[in-house]
C-alpha cells in the first residue's frame, strides 16, 4: 500500500538550526493543494538536495507568492535552501556499506541528552505513547521521526482509523472544562503502565512526563494556565519528548493565550494545588524506583521527592529550581555536589553550571 505524502509534516520539521518560516510553509502548502507539486518532487536523498531540486522549489515558492500577492526575496530563498539542505540532520541517513545509519541533528542530540534518551527512537516512543495513552510497541513506532507527529507512525495511523481517544483530544476537553483532571488521570495512568513495559526508556519517559507536569503545576498554579502551557508545548515541540527544564517563554505565551481568568480563578487555592501535586508526586515516586535501574543520573529523584512530599503534606507552596548555595544533587546547603553523600556514579553537573564555572574561572 502506498504511503500518502504528509505535506504538513514535511514542512514542519525542525531541520537542525532552521525551521521553515510559517509564511513560506503556507505558500508551499497552498501550491501543493493546487497540485503544482507532489511528494515525488521532494529531494529523495535526504539533506543532499541537488541544484535542480533547490531551483525547482525556489520557482515553486515564487509562483505561489505571485498567486497569493505575497512578496518573497533573496533571504526567503536562502531560508528555503537552508531548510531543504538541513533536512538530513533532522531525518538523515548515511550509507555504511549495505546498511544505512540514522544521523540525528544537533537539536535532536540535545533533546536526547536532556531527557536521558539513547536513540532518537526514544523520542518517537515518547510522542506515540503520550498520544495513545500506553507504552507504544516497537512495531507501532515504525515510520516515526524526530520532531514528527505520532500520525506519521504505524500506530498513529491505526489510531486515526480507529477513532480512539488521544491525548490531544483529552487536552482540548480539559481546556474546555478548565480542569486538569483528565490530563492528571491520563498521565498518571500512562506512567503506571510504563512501569511494566519492556522498552528500556519507558520508565525514564514516564518520569520526565510526570516532572514536566509537576513543574507546570508548581509554577503556574491555576489549572487553566497549566493546560494552556501544555498546549503551547504540544504546538511547538511535538515529537521532541518532555525536557525537564521549565520553559518560561512557553509559560508567557500560555498566560497571554488564557488572558484574564477572573478573580475567582486568580485566587490561590492551595488545597487544590497540593492535592493535584500529591497525586503526581506519588506517581513519580513509583516510577523513580524503576528509573534508577536504567539511568544512574536519576538517583537523586527519591531525595527530592521526599522533600516535595513533606511540603505537600504541610500545605507549603512548592517552588521549582535549586536554592542559591545549595548542593546541585540533594538541594541542601552546607556542602558541594562533589562531596554529596547522594552523588550517583558518573554524575555530571548540568550544562548551565559548567558554563557558570567557566565564566567565573575566566573572571567574567
Amino acid at each position: 500500500m502506498a504511503i500518502t505524502f504528509d505535506v504538513d509534516a514535511w514542512l514542519g520539521v525542525d531541520a537542525g538550526r532552521w525551521t521553515l518560516p510559517t509564511k513560506l510553509a503556507d505558500l508551499l502548502k497552498k501550491s501543493f493543494a493546487k497540485k503544482n507539486w507532489s511528494g515525488d518532487d521532494v529531494p529523495q536523498d535526504e539533506g543532499k538536495a541537488t541544484k535542480e531540486e533547490l531551483a525547482l522549489f525556489a520557482d515553486l515558492l515564487d509562483d505561489a507568492a505571485k498567486a497569493e500577492s505575497e512578496t518573497v526575496g533573496k533571504a526567503d530563498h536562502r531560508r528555503l535552501a537552508n531548510y531543504l539542505g538541513r533536512l538530513a540532520l533532522a531525518e538523515g541517513t548515511k550509507d555504511d556499506g549495505d546498511k544505512k545509519t540514522y544521523v540525528p541533528s544537533k537539536q535532536c542530540l540535545a533533546d536526547m541528552a536532556a531527557q536521558g534518551a539513547t536513540t532518537h527512537m526514544d523520542l518517537v516512543f515518547s510522542e506515540l505513547s503520550l498520544v495513545v495513552g500506553r507504552p507504544a510497541s516497537i512495531v507501532e513506532m515504525e515510520g516515526g521521526v524526530y520532531s514528527g507527529p505520532a500520525s506519521m507512525t504505524v500506530g498513529g495511523k491505526l489510531l486515526i482509523k480507529s477513532k480512539d481517544k488521544t491525548f490531544d483530544h483529552e487536552l482540548e476537553l480539559a481546556i474546555a472544562a478548565g480542569n486538569t483532571g483528565r490530563i492528571d488521570s491520563w498521565v498518571t495512568r500512562l506512567a503506571g503502565l510504563c512501569q511494566d513495559s519492556d522498552y528500556p526508556f519507558a520508565p525514564i519517559f514516564a518520569s520526565n512526563l510526570l516532572k514536566f507536569l509537576m513543574k507546570a503545576k508548581q509554577n503556574l498554579k491555576q489549572d487553566g494556565l497549566v493546560l494552556a502551557y501544555m498546549r503551547e508545548h504540544r504546538g511547538d515541540k511535538v515529537g521532541r519528548g518532555f525536557p525537564l527544564a521549565y520553559d518560561s517563554e512557553l509559560a508567557d505565551r500560555a498566560k497571554a493565550s488564557v488572558g484574564d481568568l477572573g478573580a475567582a480563578a486568580r485566587a490561590d487555592d492551595s488545597s487544590a494545588v497540593n492535592s493535584q501535586l500529591t497525586e503526581v508526586v506519588s506517581a513519580l515516586r513509583t516510577v523513580s524506583s524503576k528509573v534508577s535501574s536504567f539511568e544512574s543520573s536519576l538517583g537523586t529523584v527519591k531525595s527530592k521527592l521526599a522533600s516535595l512530599e513533606s511540603k505537600v503534606a504541610l500545605g507549603e507552596p512548592l517552588k521549582g529550581g535549586t536554592r542559591a548555595g545549595a548542593c546541585l544533587i540533594c538541594d541542601q546547603p552546607g556542602h558541594k555536589f562533589e562531596d554529596c553523600p547522594d552523588k550517583p556514579d558518573g554524575y555530571e553537573p548540568p550544562q548551565w553550571y559548567k558554563e557558570f564555572m567557566a565564566k567565573k574561572k575566566a573572571g567574567k
